[in-house]
């Protein structure tokens, strides 16, 4: 039986979708079981959380609905809050979220897609 679709909220984008397999405030969750099973090393599930939590609070909600123009206001505003390296490896922990969430199917589309690494 096929999941049913749901349009992604507040972003008048009709092609990115989400499956009602999960709930958006449950998708952080299911990833960091996924590196649990995985075995990723204590540090990679812890720096993974953090990022994502700030990312969340940053958002003031579940992010599994962020726009691509969602991220790309959050990444502008990190800038200047974070060291290029520190901004690397939060960058990298949301990015590996978004595409283990295309692989699940929770969504159609990477949103991080046209964020760049900083130098």
């Amino acid at each position: 039986m096929d999941a049913k679709m749901i349009p992604m909220i507040g972003t008048g984008d009709e092609d990115t979708r989400m499956t009602d397999r999960v709930a958006p405030e449950g998708a952080v969750t299911l990833h960091l079981r996924h590196l649990h099973t995985r075995n990723c090393r204590p540090q990679t599930v812890y720096n993974r959380r953090r990022a994502l939590a700030r990312l969340a609070r940053w958002a003031k909600g579940p992010i599994l609905y962020l726009s691509e123009e969602d991220l790309l206001r959050w990444e502008d505003e990190r800038t200047d809050q974070i060291a290029p390296a520190s901004r690397a490896m939060e960058l990298s922990c949301v990015r590996e979220f978004y595409r283990w969430a295309v692989r699940e199917k929770l969504i159609t589309a990477d949103p991080t897609v046209r964020l760049s690494m900083p130098r």
